[in-house]
């Protein structure tokens, strides 16, 4: 199985080796089976089949062992939604191959091969989706030169945190990574930004671990309003955002690329939150 993620900061600054506040949600999640066969068989075919192939290939030569197997797809993490689909069947499909050919991979080496998966898919991703789906706990994750690096952070107190759908069909995440980009380069303004950003994310850390839900919340606000600035909201998102206003909500956010998909809501309490899911017909899930 391999964990949906929602990012909690850093959405495109994590590209560009800023930090980012990520975390899997162990209830959502992509199961896989698999079988030997005589040639690769992939089941149901409601995905872009060929990049998911193309996946499989690279998955399969990085753990060195042959591509003849049947994939069934049991259970997926909604797709183009900004939760991690890609990455959660790339370590989903990685966990299956290691129980199906025995090769006791170790955390690390789920994430690394489920990373060469996600490169067919996304390009040159960070490793942040992968390697939440495969921890399935908030982290911290920093892109490095040639790498990444993560630890897990010890929140004090629960995050009550509501998934809510957009309803829009976003972009692809390399396009939108391209338009971060070239506003990015285009702009001075832009990359003063990131220093905003830098000092935004370390505050929210300590946030977390001192259960300061008030500073968490401003902050969480500030980065959608830097993520704003990047043009990745729509009137859609923000008018979801006034909505969940009238709900007692904290803070909301885009989740992941942006330009559609899922905003994630922090709630002070859980009660809160369940009511304002009532009206939102959404996924909740209780981050600790």
């Amino acid at each position: 199985e391999g964990y949906a993620k929602i990012i909690l900061f850093g959405e495109h600054f994590v590209v560009y080796r800023e930090k980012a506040i990520v975390s899997g949600l162990k209830d959502l999640r992509t199961e896989v089976s698999v079988e030997k066969s005589n040639s690769l068989k992939i089941f149901p075919e409601d995905w872009d089949i060929e990049r998911v192939r193309k996946a499989v290939n690279s998955i399969t030569s990085s753990l060195n062992i042959d591509n003849k197997i049947r994939i069934t797809i049991e259970k997926t993490v909604p797709l183009k939604q900004n939760l991690g689909s890609s990455s959660a069947f790339s370590v989903a499909l990685v966990r299956a191959l290691d129980k199906l050919y025995s090769l006791n991979l170790k955390e690390e080496e789920i994430i690394k091969h489920s990373y060469e998966g996600e490169r067919i898919f996304h390009g040159t991703p960070s490793g942040i989706d992968n390697t939440a789906s495969t921890i399935g706990k908030p982290l911290i994750f920093q892109k490095t030169e040639n790498s990444f690096k993560y630890e897990k952070i010890k929140i004090k107190e629960p995050l009550h945190i509501l998934i809510v759908p957009t309803g829009e069909e976003k972009p692809s995440t390399l396009e939108l990574v391209k338009m971060f980009r070239e506003l990015k380069e285009n702009s001075s303004l832009h990359k003063k930004f990131f220093e905003i950003y830098g000092e935004l994310v370390e505050k929210a850390i300590k946030a977390m671990e001192n259960g300061d839900i008030e500073k968490l919340s401003y902050l969480m606000n500030l980065n959608h309003s830097l993520l704003y600035s990047f043009n990745l909201s729509t009137p859609k998102i923000e008018f979801i955002r006034e909505k969940l206003r009238r709900e007692n909500v904290l803070a909301s956010k885009i989740t992941g690329a942006g330009k559609g998909g899922n905003i994630i809501a922090l709630f002070s309490s859980k009660e809160d939150a369940l009511k304002a899911k009532e009206k939102f017909n959404a996924i909740y899930t209780e981050v600790y």
